[in-house]
């Protein structure tokens, strides 16, 4: 037999909708969150940032193409010293 607890998980549920005033097209976003997860779901991709464990990453959906992309944060790491590279040679420059 087992005793214990379940921890309840309550998500925080944002929904927004913009309008492009040229065109009158709406865009509906949902952002979900909690103390370990992050969730974005924008029409057909979603991006999920997780700490659970320790374990830094970030998941990216794509739903039409049935796509799963996921990166530590040794990666994450590694893409914003390129991108602080790039953005010192374009200002250099």
């Amino acid at each position: 037999m087992l005793a214990g607890r379940a921890a309840v998980v309550r998500w925080q549920r944002i929904q927004m909708e913009s309008t492009d005033l040229a065109t009158k097209a709406t865009d509906q976003q949902e952002l979900l969150l909690d103390a370990t997860r992050f969730r974005t779901n924008n029409g057909n991709t979603s991006a999920i940032f997780l700490t659970d464990g320790g374990r830094n990453r970030m998941l990216m959906l794509t739903k039409s193409r049935n796509e799963y992309m996921e990166m530590d944060q040794q990666t994450m790491d590694q893409m914003g010293q390129a991108m602080q590279g790039v953005a010192a040679q374009m200002e250099a420059a």
